[in-house]
């Protein structure tokens, strides 16, 4: 489990990745982060999440692996889908 803002106003924070053992995270465990641009989500699943990323302007699309099994991630941001 990952806490409710783990990575809050991480000023040097630019990626991130999601390893696919990791089964709860809270809303906004990783929040204001502004130069946050890589999200990267190694499970197939994330429809359990609401919200976990929060204002983070940079932050425009979550790396996916091709088995992902949604369009979104946290229900508002796109994914990419990656080899």
């Amino acid at each position: 489990e990952i806490e409710q803002h783990a990575f809050l106003y991480c000023s040097e924070l630019s990626s991130i990745i999601i390893r696919s053992n990791i089964v709860n995270l809270n809303y906004a465990t990783i929040d204001s982060c502004y130069k946050l641009s890589l999200v990267i989500y190694l499970g197939n699943s994330a429809s359990v999440y609401s919200r976990i990323i929060n204002n983070c302007p940079n932050l425009n699309e979550v790396h996916v692996l091709p088995n992902y099994e949604s369009d979104s991630f946290c229900y508002e941001l796109t994914v990419k889908r990656c080899i």
